[in-house]
């Protein structure tokens, strides 16, 4: 089953997972390909995005960038987002691995 959702997390998911990933039966919606535009522009390495077969190869680490704002479709709720001059803010968060508790 293609879920938009479901490729959206396996591609950012396998951006920093190590080694290569590829997608079989991705979804190919405008925002499955915005989203690997985005994280292709903060370092990640990405080919096949907008088609049913996408290729990760992992990298170490992403970088923040200055995301221009795209019309969205209305899908009923808008959420506010903060603006700087016609600009959203894409920051990246570093993750931390589980730490393992010694008692």
């Amino acid at each position: 089953m293609v879920t938009v959702t479901g490729t959206e997390n396996l591609l950012m998911a396998a951006t920093l997972a190590e080694g290569e990933t590829v997608l079989e039966n991705a979804a190919q919606e405008p925002e499955v390909a915005d989203l690997a535009e985005m994280l292709i522009a903060m370092g990640a390495r990405i080919e096949g995005h907008g088609t049913s077969r996408i290729r990760i190869d992992g990298v170490e680490r992403l970088h923040g960038v200055d995301a221009p704002d795209r019309p969205r479709p209305h899908r009923g709720r808008h959420l506010p987002v903060r603006r700087r001059r016609g600009r959203r803010r894409c920051v990246l968060l570093q993750a931390r691995a589980p730490t393992t508790s010694r008692r």
